[in-house]
């Protein structure tokens, strides 16, 4: 069950500073905005919401309430490391779409031939 936990962590990680520096940074009125502090509270609470939950599966007296907060834990954890890795992937499609049929780096005007991928990454 650790190896699920394990490529999670790092993208949580990022979540869990990213939100509480931009909360601190609204808090104390030094540049961040209230749209750019309340954008990360729900992943801050998934993350917390995970530990929490982690918390109980270990102390559960039952296997199927293990299981269950076992779930729940996971289910909180992708949803906590989702901005980053949602982030990163679109990036990644973007920088392949550049040379593709349509993009920056291309010359011909035919964006029909481009691969599918790259209508998702350009909106």
């Amino acid at each position: 069950m650790l190896w699920v936990l394990i490529p999670t962590f790092l993208p949580v990680l990022f979540v869990v500073l990213f939100s509480t520096v931009s909360f601190v940074s609204f808090i104390g009125t030094s540049g961040a905005g209230y749209s750019q502090a309340a954008t990360g509270l729900p992943f801050l609470a998934a993350a917390l919401a995970a530990i929490v939950t982690g918390v109980l599966m270990k102390r559960a007296t039952t296997n199927r309430r293990a299981w269950a907060l076992s779930l729940c834990t996971v289910v909180l954890l992708l949803v906590a490391a989702s901005p980053p890795v949602y982030s990163l992937s679109k990036a990644a499609a973007e920088e392949l779409c550049e040379s593709a049929p349509g993009g920056r780096g291309y010359p011909g005007p035919a964006a029909t031939e481009a691969p599918g991928i790259c209508g998702w990454a350009r909106n």
